[in-house]
């Protein structure tokens, strides 16, 4: 899955060679990406946020590829999820630009590979508040049905969902 325009963009050739993967992408990227399935994004909307039960018609940013892949996980019947490696943690290059695009200039810090985003890689910076409230309605809409999101991150900064260990869920996991 992919929400970021600009990784789309700078990106298209590594993600059109990845193989034996299900790809969905938003349908504005049609031209540019090849997926399984094109997914009707609304980029912009109020009132914000607002989570999409039935992604067949719909589905809202929430400033974070994983509010996408909550809406996708709750559609397909998920209703406990666990999150690993979503710690919530962004720092802001340009903190005075609030819609910014950012062209890393160094390694990235905001994602499990340095390379993720790295030198001259571009992005929207990140929208902490905006994610936090994001992430608020999915635990609603999951809490509502029953179900939760659990955060089972090491460290970070993602206090948003109840926490678990992950050793407790994996054994042998580290802790």
């Amino acid at each position: 899955v992919i929400k970021d325009r600009h990784v789309a963009k700078d990106r298209q050739q590594e993600i059109q060679a990845y193989d034996g993967t299900v790809k969905f992408f938003p349908w504005d990227q049609h031209d540019r990406l090849r997926a399984h399935a094109y997914l009707p994004v609304i980029r912009s909307y109020a009132p914000y946020p607002q989570f999409s039960e039935d992604i067949s018609k719909v589905l809202f940013t929430g400033w974070s590829v994983t509010y996408l892949l909550l809406q996708l996980a709750y559609f397909a019947g998920a209703r406990v999820v666990y999150l690993v490696g979503v710690d919530g943690t962004y720092p802001v290059p340009r903190p005075e630009q609030v819609d910014a695009v950012v062209v890393a200039e160094g390694p990235d810090t905001n994602h499990f590979d340095a390379e993720y985003f790295g030198p001259g890689k571009r992005y929207h910076q990140p929208q902490r508040a905006r994610v936090e409230a994001a992430y608020e309605c999915a635990k609603n809409v999951f809490e509502a049905a029953g179900g939760c999101i659990w955060n089972a991150t090491l460290g970070g900064e993602l206090e948003v969902f109840p926490r678990v260990s992950l050793s407790g869920l994996v054994p042998g996991a580290a802790t």
